[in-house]
């Protein structure tokens, strides 16, 4: 399959993202690495990170970017921060998301995202996990109606989850023809002359399939910490979508004060709220874009709210206490949903950029903790500690990801020869790899 990406907006994202020859810059969504390449043709002494979680893309990308300063690392541009902390980058100068589907996906049948070819139902960008026929089959009339209202904006909704389930009970909906199909004979044929009614209902589809609302929430947060003062976020979409765009902006902005957004000019773009962009497919190519320039604020220029102390977190206490882990006196400190453990008597950071406020411990998801590398890094052999030789095949195995055999049930610290080097997390029979994507080999 030739990866063949023309980035629509290429110069007007290199110009917002401001490019310093000695700066770093993350792409977040690398795919033929059509705008990567050409950030990293401006860059000296600096460097470029590429992302993505398509392994094809992975291997195109880092194919097209060899002899210049970049790199790529599969994973999602949700993980960004973390990412950053495996390399041993402690800060960004500039990072790009421009969001959708690449054209290679699209125009290779056998991914499944377009109506267009007939082709197994799938749509999963890194070819894991739940695919669209998991949810056409799976879910339920109420569950695929909120799909496709609240992702694809489909007013039909209901009458489409309907014949899903009525054709379904037949046999399963097995191809992206069949689901094409069925969108067809659910929609009134004069609601079908001026374009193809099955557009709504696959971007919605796709959506969920990938959690894309839920990662970019994160992304951009993850941005924020990620992010310089005075450095830039471009975010683009190729879609109207207010959910994707203005509202995902203001939402960020609310919770970010510390962003303002930076005005561009150009005859084909329409200013919206809170300094967005809409682009109109009638004066430029492709079907109408969103864009956003968000600029991190330097210390005096922005009110920067003041980080506190906040109470032993309820996940760690059990996490600490299942694991057998003790930790210095320390305040602990919450950035987002990220836990840190800042010393004892540590002056007040107001006012203070710092890149790391203390030993991170992990990220608070609901009612438990998921633990930080930096942590295992700190952490002596515990409760649960899976101990591997140096010289033995399983060290290799871990450091490149794989699934090791385990008794434990649980999160485990790995070690080599007494040494930490990670973690992992144990069902009885085997250990998930836990060890960052981008440090394996």
């Amino acid at each position: 399959m030739e990866f063949a990406h023309i980035p629509v907006l290429l110069e007007r994202c290199l110009d917002g993202l401001d490019i310093k020859p000695d700066g770093i810059y993350f792409d977040g969504t690398c795919g033929g690495a059509g705008h990567s390449r050409e950030i990293a043709k401006r860059l000296t002494t600096g460097r470029l990170i590429g992302i993505d979680r398509d392994p094809d893309a992975v291997a195109v990308a880092s194919e097209r970017l060899s002899g210049l300063p970049a790199q790529v690392v599969r994973g999602n541009y949700s993980e960004i921060k973390q990412i950053a902390d495996d390399l041993g980058i402690c800060g960004a100068d500039g990072i790009l998301l421009d969001l959708g589907v690449p054209s290679y996906q699209l125009d290779n049948a056998e991914r499944g995202f377009s109506y267009h070819n007939d082709a197994p139902l799938d749509m999963r960008m890194s070819k894991e996990g739940t695919s669209a026929r998991d949810i056409v089959n799976e879910y339920s009339k109420e569950q695929l109606t909120k799909i496709l209202y609240e992702y694809g904006e489909e007013k039909f909704a209901p009458r489409i989850a309907e014949t899903i389930i009525k054709k379904r009970s037949e046999k399963p909906v097995e191809t992206t023809t069949e689901l094409a199909d069925i969108v067809r004979d659910s929609i009134p044929a004069k609601f079908r002359r001026d374009k193809n009614p099955c557009k709504k209902t696959f971007q919605a589809i796709r959506i969920a399939v990938n959690c894309e609302f839920d990662h970019l929430d994160r992304a951009l947060d993850e941005g924020f910490e990620l992010l310089k003062p005075g450095g830039r976020l471009v975010y683009s979409t190729c879609t109207f979508a207010p959910e994707e765009n203005e509202q995902t902006v203001a939402a960020f902005l609310d919770r970010h004060p510390e962003f303002a957004p930076e005005r561009v000019d150009a005859p084909w773009f329409t200013p919206g709220e809170q300094g967005t962009y809409r682009m109109w497919p009638h004066k430029l190519l492709g079907e109408g874009h969103f864009g956003a320039v968000l600029r991190k604020l330097d210390g005096e220029e922005g009110d920067i709210p003041e980080e506190k102390g906040t109470a032993m977190p309820k996940p760690w206490q059990s996490f600490a206490k299942e694991m057998g882990l003790p930790l210095p006196e320390g305040i602990f400190l919450g950035f987002g949903d990220r836990l840190y453990l800042a010393p004892q008597g540590c002056p007040e950071l107001k006012g203070l950029r710092v890149l790391r406020s203390g030993l991170e411990l992990g990220e608070l998801k609901k009612d438990r903790l998921e633990p930080a590398h930096a942590l295992a890094l700190w952490a002596k052999p515990l409760e649960r500690t899976m101990d591997l030789r140096s010289e033995g095949l399983e060290i290799g195995q871990y450091l490149h990801g794989e699934v090791l055999p385990c008794t434990e049930k649980g999160w485990c610290l790995v070690t080599v020869d007494g040494y930490s080097i990670g973690w992992g997390k144990g069902d009885g029979r085997q250990l998930k790899n836990h060890y960052p994507k981008g440090l394996r080999r």
